[in-house]
């Protein structure tokens, strides 16, 4: 053996993760010992290199009388308690003085020096017809592997010995490059025919895979035809769709335009009518007091200027009138144009959602993964619960989201969910974030399209991205919400 000393600290830090229990070492084994027992039937095993026992213990378990061996002293005091008797202090270059119906020896050779090989190989020959042998031909990294040799090495180290590799067992269970060695005398024709049949079984195997792999390349065939038509499908039913919604904005517009003009008009011929009336009615209240010289003519002339005065004070309100009129008409064509820009945006959305799909069912069917059927009910599902998102962590939603808030600025949302948080976020998530909803006091989406440009050339359309570019970095940078 090397000059290594397998104590505590080799164990936790040497074996790939911690050599310990509970870390899943005990089940391993214990599959790898039931298999054993339903492969080759024995009675008694000696597990060579026995480490802190586990295949000894799962051996045991199952009803056959198995011992261990190993140097390390640690190693053997960490063995199941009931396990222990069975575990002993020993070398494998110091001989094995019982007979064994097998002898398991796995991944403990690469330990050894050049000049023990040979000692430690006689000894296990000497204890049993049966060896089940496994040693690593690629790890030279690890520095307690001192003699790491292929497969080939050891076949024909144990074939000196009287031992050959029985190509028919399939030792795959304990590592791709374990193997059975089994004492018997055989001829170079009972080698070659081993060897040839097992060739034989792997070409088979290989025959079948390619086969599979050939009808797969038909798959992904079958798949693109039927992704295609899908697309084609899509795009029928989505184009007529965006058309007749852009028509009916376009027809929108133009009728709430000619609205507001008809009604601006009438507003002003009203007040222009009213206006001349008040006119006349003054000349002739002017013309009467003219005809009347003496001092209550005079007064009543006063009268009548005074009563011209608020006539023209009217006036002046009815002109403030026509001007809130005119606001009135430039703030409803701003709700409009805001109408039409949502309108917009949310055939932006459909556009996006279009594309995201196809892009999403290319990925899918390229990889040959999932059906097209499959995977638009995975993907309608996905879409309805809204399950990626809602799986984000606790809070992440804050900065564009209260349960309250969502419920008092949306009372339709509030008649139709109550006030539960989880059911809001929900709507939240599938819907709202589309629809430009408030969900926040300090975060209104119109307004932050509006004070923040710059950000319509990176997101465009896609209301959404806003909501999620305000938690990401917006609210990080300042930048204003309301």
């Amino acid at each position: 053996m090397n000059n290594v000393k397998y104590d505590a600290e080799y164990y936790q830090s040497h074996c790939g993760t911690n050599y310990e229990r509970n870390n899943g070492w005990e089940e391993i084994f214990s599959k790898q010992a039931a298999r054993i027992i339903r492969e080759l039937p024995v009675n008694t095993v000696l597990d060579a290199g026995c480490a802190v026992g586990y295949l000894v213990e799962g051996l045991r378990d199952r009803g056959v009388d198995a011992e261990g061996i190993d140097i390390s002293e640690y190693a053997l005091s960490c063995a199941r308690e009931d396990i222990k008797p069975y575990c002993h202090l020993q070398s494998l270059t110091d001989p094995i003085s019982k007979k064994y119906d097998l002898i398991t020896c796995i991944e403990v050779m690469e330990h050894l020096k050049e000049d023990e090989i040979a000692d430690a190989i006689d000894n296990l020959c000497n204890a049993s017809d049966q060896i089940l042998f496994s040693s690593t031909p690629f790890d030279y990294e690890e520095e307690t592997h001192v003699s790491v040799h292929s497969p080939e090495y050891w076949v024909e180290q144990f074939a000196y010995r009287g031992f050959y590799h029985d190509v028919r067992f399939d030792a795959s269970f304990i590592s791709v490059q374990a193997m059975l060695f089994r004492r018997g005398e055989k001829s170079v024709i009972d080698l070659i025919r081993d060897y040839e049949s097992a060739l034989f079984q792997k070409h088979q195997e290989n025959v079948a895979l390619r086969h599979q792999r050939e009808l797969s390349n038909e798959n992904v065939e079958i798949y693109k035809t039927a992704y295609q038509k899908h697309v084609d499908m899509i795009n029928q039913e989505l184009n007529p769709k965006i058309n007749e919604l852009t028509k009916q904005i376009e027809e929108m517009s133009a009728k709430k335009e000619e609205a507001f003009q008809q009604r601006f008009k009438e507003q002003e011929l009203a007040f222009k009518e009213q206006l001349a009336e008040k006119e006349i009615e003054y000349r002739k209240q002017v013309a009467e007091i003219e005809l009347q010289c003496d001092k209550k003519c005079r007064e009543q002339e006063d009268c009548f200027r005074q009563s011209f005065m608020e006539e023209v004070d009217k006036s002046r309100q009815l002109e403030e009138q026509l001007l809130i009129c005119r606001r009135e008409k430039e703030e409803q064509e701003e709700t409009l144009n805001g109408e039409l820009r949502n309108l917009q945006r949310q055939i932006g959305i459909l556009q996006s959602e279009a594309k995201s799909y196809l892009d999403t069912i290319n990925v899918f069917i390229r990889s040959g993964s999932v059906s097209v059927q499959s995977f638009l009910k995975e993907r309608y599902r996905a879409r309805k619960e809204g399950k990626r998102l809602m799986d984000m962590e606790k809070g992440y939603w804050d900065p564009v989201f209260d349960p309250d808030c969502y419920a008092e600025y949306n009372p339709d949302i509030r008649k139709a969910y109550g006030k539960d948080p989880v059911r809001l976020l929900n709507h939240f998530i599938c819907y709202g974030m589309s629809e430009g909803r408030r969900a926040k006091e300090s975060f209104d989406v119109n307004s932050y399209i509006e004070y923040n440009p710059d950000l319509v050339k990176e997101l465009k359309t896609d209301i959404r991205a806003y909501y999620l570019h305000y938690i990401t970095s917006g609210q990080k940078d300042g930048r204003r919400a309301v």
